[in-house]
């Protein structure tokens, strides 16, 4: 990990750029240096792929598709025709970029999330604005403020591995059952960020070890 405050207009506090994500697990066997992104999330349906090699990532940073508000009263024939409309053309500026792999900080409508599984796309929505940051830094593209500049020369991000995993989880009592999804990126290139993956049974225990680490990093810097 190579901060450059002159190249990239890095922070100096190395910690924004290795980030530790806490996971609880029954034990310490999920814990491990990523060379890339690890979140909480799950994909938008479960049909799609939970896993792409070497996929083509395409970062939107608002909505995808017709979203409804609820305070809009049109005629529904009306707005259903408008949204299959709106969908196609969304759709035709996606196919000229040709992802395998969409990240949406905002939400998506039913019929987008319909229409990418149709084209085996995979996508992943409701991603916090902090988290697509780190998603454009590491595979190394742009959030797209909207599918307008979309064409055939756009740049989409990459890594060498997209994964889900589904982690069941149960309490102490063993009486209540908890699942995680784990969404990771790996394979970016090491100089712009990794991710620390700490599991355990014990959230406290792991928060005082994440602390400890935090205050190694910076002393390291």
């Amino acid at each position: 990990m190579k901060p450059s405050s002159f190249e990239f207009q890095d922070s100096i506090d190395i910690t924004q750029y290795v980030k530790i994500q806490l996971v609880p697990y029954k034990d310490m066997s999920k814990s491990k240096y990523v060379n890339g992104v690890v979140i909480k999330k799950s994909i938008a349906h479960k049909r799609m792929k939970w896993e792409i090699q070497n996929p083509r990532i395409l970062l939107l940073s608002n909505s995808l598709g017709y979203i409804k508000d609820e305070m809009d009263f049109h005629d529904l024939t009306t707005e259903l025709r408008q949204e299959d409309s709106f969908i196609q053309i969304v759709m035709k500026k996606i196919d000229q970029v040709k992802p395998d792999l969409i990240f949406v900080q905002n939400d998506a409508s039913q019929k987008a999330i319909e229409a990418l599984r149709e084209r085996n796309i995979t996508l992943v929505t409701n991603v916090k604005k902090t988290v697509m940051q780190r998603l454009a830094r590491l595979t190394q593209t742009i959030n797209c403020p909207s599918t307008n500049l979309l064409n055939g020369n756009f740049c989409t991000g990459k890594c060498d591995k997209f994964f889900m995993e589904s982690l069941t989880i149960k309490s102490l009592k063993n009486t209540v059952e908890n699942n995680t999804n784990l969404i990771t990126l790996e394979g970016c290139l090491p100089f712009l960020g990794c991710t620390l993956i700490l599991s355990g049974r014990e959230m406290n225990e792991l928060k005082i070890v994440k602390h400890a680490l935090k205050k190694m990093l910076r002393l390291s810097r």
